[in-house]
């Protein structure tokens, strides 16, 4: 819909009685069905009268409508209209001083506009959600092992602070470890979980199932029946670089998953990687993904600053309809600050693990984002929860961002090195950090223990 507003003056008070008595009854030519106003395109025209001399007209028109060509058609199609026409200019109406325009009335520039759908569509956009992924991207620091105590009392934990969603683990192949993870895993959770809050989510690594070809829907389905809880999501995981073939893969597996009634993700690895141009031929390589369909951002090596996310985020916002997520790893320790500029540029979807614990340097913490969301409530017991359950986890898990994983976010390299050089006794910081050296120049973006193994020296 296009909208326009003019102005022009009455020549005289006794003009602005005649305008005024003449608008009661317009010819039918004019406003009746077919007539003129309908034939160029309007929607809608309202006329206000300023005492004692100014008229406003307010417009709108479909799609296209141009004023410029529009008016002027209108009095060509009846001889009635040019009558009025020639009336209303001739005799009661002059032009504004500055007007020196084809048309009579003057085009006014818009510098406000207000509607309570925009409010609505706004409010509806930011509503987010806050999933918390500890036992997921937290199982690469305890090879996804947890209590009994910790498994049973995450969700009480994380409800008392309404948080949305907990991602549980991953979706894997059948007798896989990370399989045997999640299945211990929602045995824990189903005892304390209500079946309704928060909701639950698995991931599936698209990389693991790529093999199984066009089963796989049908094998994950199998598999999510057989747990003892709900899964309301499933995000899938796939590198930002992928292939068509990869993304029509992606695609079509998560149409299947939401068509079975669960929300959908699809999360993209690596963006941190992706210079402008290639971020946006990406966004619109994923245009023909259905737009309830989320579309994650995952900072992976952590080399993302607040600009950085800023512009990604907006560039996606922008090609896409879809929801946007933004998932933050912690090596420059910018994760909650890139949480927050990607609130800014629109994300709805927020990441987070207890305490930042997480593959490498780690990654937001659900507490600081739940903070971030003006969320109290609760906050003691989650906070408890962490001191008691995870924050001993550091004796043998080193996470959170130091020199080491900064080094790896700059130099592109793989976290899983630097977490690795980390558990090493036999190494220095300095060591460590030329080893990451020699990784970031031999674009070691993906882990090869292979490769580590050739780098580490071992002491004489």
């Amino acid at each position: 819909m296009s909208t326009y507003a003019f102005t022009i003056n009455l020549a005289s008070p006794e003009a602005a009685k005649r305008y005024r008595a003449l608008h009661q009854v317009v010819p039918s030519e004019i406003d009746g069905p077919g007539g003129a106003l309908e034939s160029i395109g309007l929607i809608s025209m309202e006329i206000f009268h300023a005492a004692p001399q100014t008229l406003f007209m307010l417009v709108r028109g479909k799609e296209g409508f141009d004023p410029n060509i529009g008016f002027p058609l209108a009095n060509r199609l009846h001889p009635a209209v040019q009558a009025w026409d020639d009336l209303m200019h001739g005799e009661l109406l002059v032009r504004v001083p500055e007007n020196d325009t084809d048309l009579n009335w003057y085009a006014m520039d818009p510098v406000y506009r207000w509607t309570i759908d925009q409010v609505q569509q706004e409010t509806e956009q930011q509503k987010e959600v806050l999933l918390d992924c500890t036992l997921r991207d937290g199982g690469f620091q305890t090879n996804w092992k947890f209590s009994d105590v910790l498994l049973s009392g995450l969700v009480p934990a994380l409800a008392s602070t309404e948080l949305d969603m907990i991602e549980i683990g991953y979706l894997a192949p059948p007798g896989s470890a990370p399989e045997q993870a999640l299945s211990k895993a929602a045995r824990a959770i189903a005892a304390q979980h209500n079946g309704q809050e928060p909701a639950i989510a698995v991931m599936a690594d698209l990389k693991s199932w790529r093999s199984h070809g066009t089963s796989v829907f049908e094998i994950m389905e199998g598999q999510i029946s057989a747990l003892p809880l709900a899964v309301d999501c499933v995000r899938i995981a796939m590198p930002a670089f992928s292939d068509d073939e990869s993304i029509a893969f992606a695609k079509d597996l998560a149409e299947r998953l939401k068509d079975s009634g669960r929300s959908v993700a699809i999360n993209l690895m690596q963006v941190d990687r992706m210079i402008p141009t290639e971020a946006y031929d990406l966004a619109c390589r994923l245009h023909s993904v259905p737009g309830d369909i989320v579309i994650y951002l995952a900072d992976s090596f952590g080399a993302m600053g607040p600009s950085d996310v800023q512009q990604i985020v907006s560039l996606f916002s922008q090609v896409l309809p879809n929801p946007i997520g933004f998932h933050a790893h912690d090596n420059l320790g910018l994760a909650v600050a890139n949480c927050s500029a990607a609130k800014r540029a629109g994300a709805t979807w927020f990441d987070g693990t207890l305490a930042g614990i997480g593959r490498g340097a780690g990654n937001a913490p659900t507490e600081h984002l739940v903070l971030l969301q003006n969320q109290t409530a609760g906050i003691e017991r989650l906070s408890a929860f962490i001191g008691n359950h995870i924050l001993p986890l550091r004796e043998s898990a080193a996470w959170g961002p130091n020199a080491v994983y900064a080094a790896c976010a700059q130099g592109g390299v793989h976290p899983s090195y630097g977490q690795y050089l980390l558990s090493d006794p036999r190494l220095d910081e300095a060591e460590r950090l030329s080893i990451v050296a020699e990784l970031a120049r031999d674009k070691a973006i993906r882990f090869d223990r292979a490769l580590l193994d050739r780098k580490v020296k071992t002491p004489a």
